[in-house]
């Protein structure tokens, strides 16, 4: 239920799944909140009518905080494009720590005491990859699987194009995996039908195919909490984000304002965060990502070198098209354009994934429309290229050695499948990457 500018909207929000789950109450509700929080730096007023616990509260306060914040500055004031009406784009003055938290206010109708939950063991082999088309979790699903862990990909699909990048791996992992699963949602109708009520958008331009959003910045969170409950059902104790490095030394603040540059669900911070929250829950289930401390080139060279059969399921693009029963890149995006320079600086090529000869050829020209970090498109672009930190394994300011996040079991499995593919591990020193150690060392 929306009430804006003085009527009421309603939206029928579902998920749906492939199997039989029992679901609290208070999961349906913390499932159907996590979308409407793309939404909350308009709103004064979120109501929870489900019953929630002071934990849930806590935490759904703190992601409303963080993603107002997101919001104000990465799509209303840092915007790509004209999403917005001149007159709601603030004036630099109007760029204030107070501005960029919002106003939302969180009010719980019911409040419930926390319960325990059935815990699963960490020690039964049991892993989740959330599920996509692209490289990143195709990569983290095909480690595993050599490792020996008994891999869950669950993808999420969504009622719209996603669903087309997504749809080649979730085919072939039915095929091979019976493990795989997904869960439906009509998310990305609810996303279009809220910014239609939205009177400072620029509609027209919101129609227009663009490889960014308006408004939502808020998607991941969506995933997950959907996934929770096949997770508890089938004991899994760890799921997997496709989550890659992003460099700290290209997130500057803005306007003295610290933020996430529109990718906190992608980022450390979140997974901890949500893991400490479903731990706080009862539930012995905690969230990671097996590829955050290497770049997208790192990524792209393995899983295109040591699994040439799962990248030729890759579908890194949000616009694909069905053309002569084949899903294929649309080859002009960001996203696209990415992909084609990351296999290309492997030696690959782009066109096993369907880019056409045309898209390669922009793509070596198009190094400004990139969305990688700039010393990775530095890399990509010149013309001899020499290993950095853009081919190691880094270690995050928050840590004292590589993988430090990830389980130990997983992390003695997975590493030296990393040192075949890296150059060294690189720590931050006075604002510049130092390899600082080579293998011998952490092999051990």
């Amino acid at each position: 239920m929306i009430d804006s500018q003085g009527q009421r909207h309603e939206f029928e929000l579902i998920f749906s799944y492939r199997e039989d789950l029992q679901i609290s109450d208070n999961l349906a509700g913390l499932i159907l909140t996590m979308p409407v929080i793309n939404f909350t730096y308009f709103a004064r007023e979120l109501i929870l009518d489900f019953d929630v616990s002071g934990t849930d509260i806590s935490q759904l306060e703190a992601f409303i905080r963080i993603n107002n914040r997101e919001v104000f500055i990465n799509a209303i004031c840092r915007r790509r494009y004209d999403f917005y009406k001149a007159e709601a784009v603030p004036k630099p003055e109007e760029i204030t720590e107070d501005n960029a938290n919002g106003l939302t206010r969180l009010i719980a109708m019911n409040i419930i005491p926390d319960s325990l939950q059935n815990k699963a063991s960490m020690n039964n082999g049991k892993t989740a990859v959330l599920s996509s088309g692209g490289k990143e979790s195709l990569l983290t699903y095909s480690i595993l699987k050599e490792t020996g862990f008994d891999v869950h990909p669950i993808f999420f699909n969504e009622s719209g194009a996603h669903w087309r990048a997504a749809k080649p791996a979730f085919d072939s992992f039915t095929l091979k995996n019976r493990n795989t699963t997904k869960v439906w949602s009509n998310a990305d109708r609810f996303y279009r039908y809220c910014l239609g009520l939205l009177p400072f958008l620029n509609q027209a331009v919101i129609r227009k195919r663009t490889d960014t959003y308006p408004v939502q910045l808020f998607t991941f969170p969506v995933y997950i909490m959907s996934m929770v409950p096949v997770l508890i059902s089938r004991g899994i104790p760890i799921a997997f984000m496709g989550n890659e490095f992003d460099d700290p030394k290209d997130m500057p603040p803005f306007h003295g304002i610290r933020h996430y540059h529109a990718i906190f669900d992608q980022t450390p911070d979140f997974t901890n965060m949500m893991s400490s929250y479903l731990l706080s829950k009862g539930y012995n289930l905690i969230l990671s990502s097996l590829v955050y401390p290497v770049t997208a080139t790192i990524v792209e060279r393995i899983l295109m070198q040591r699994y040439p059969e799962i990248f030729a399921l890759q579908r890194s693009c949000h616009s694909c098209s069905s053309i002569g029963g084949q899903i294929v890149p649309c080859g002009k995006c960001s996203k696209c354009m990415g992909i084609i320079m990351l296999i290309l600086g492997s030696g690959g090529d782009p066109g096993r994934i369907g880019y056409k000869k045309n898209d390669i050829e922009n793509a070596k020209v198009s190094s400004g429309k990139l969305r990688l970090d700039s010393d990775e498109i530095e890399y990509l672009y010149s013309a001899n290229r020499v290993d950095s930190h853009v081919t190691g394994i880094h270690v995050l300011p928050f840590e004292e050695y590589p993988f430090s996040i990830i389980p130990e079991r997983i992390r003695h499995a997975v590493l030296p499948i990393f040192v075949q593919y890296t150059s060294g591990v690189y720590s931050l020193d006075n604002g510049a990457w130092k390899l600082t150690q080579k293998y011998d060392s952490i092999m051990t």
